[in-house]
């Protein structure tokens, strides 16, 4: 879920639909979503697990219906 929290928050950033103040807290956002992939990934692998890989943008992009993404409302619905 990690993974895609980061690339929802990607979507949104590359969608240039956002005004600045809202991009520059989404990139914030985005930061802490992948400071937790981070944490989540070493734990797992300190107990002897291996983490899952983030998908390709594409497929997030498919799975978020991020065609559909026409606004700053819109992009902050998906976030």
């Amino acid at each position: 879920l990690e993974h895609e929290a980061i690339a929802a928050y990607q979507l949104g950033a590359e969608s240039k639909l956002l005004s600045r103040p809202v991009l520059e807290v989404a990139v914030l956002f985005q930061s802490h979503h992948k400071e937790h992939r981070d944490a989540l990934a070493g734990t797992i692998q300190k107990l002897g697990g291996k983490p899952v890989a983030a998908k390709s943008m594409q497929e997030y992009a498919t799975a978020l219906d991020a065609a559909k993404i026409k606004s700053q409302a819109d992009v902050l619905m998906l976030a």
